[in-house]
């Protein structure tokens, strides 16, 4: 069985691959500033949610009974529009 590289080989590998990373990232920081452009970075667009998203978010979630979130085999409205979408 050959051995791995020395562990100094190693360090250099993992600075070089960080190196490449970080600037990635000076680069994408630069763009960011151009006109137009949204940051996603991270998942976080820097902008509030539309309202109507938030409110259909609630309107979903929120438990309307002690169980909303039990398990159900035969939901009327669940599988109607299961038999549209096997129809379709």
């Amino acid at each position: 069985m050959a051995a791995g590289p020395p562990v100094a080989a190693r360090i250099t590998a993992v600075s070089d691959a960080l190196a490449k990373l970080l600037d990635q990232f000076q680069q994408w920081d630069s763009y960011k500033q151009t006109p137009g452009m949204v940051d996603l970075t991270l998942g976080n667009p820097q902008e509030m949610p539309l309202t109507g998203f938030v409110t259909a978010l609630v309107r979903h979630t929120e438990p309307h009974n002690k169980d909303w979130f039990a398990y159900k085999k035969s939901e009327p409205a669940a599988r109607a529009t299961i038999a549209r979408s096997l129809q379709q």
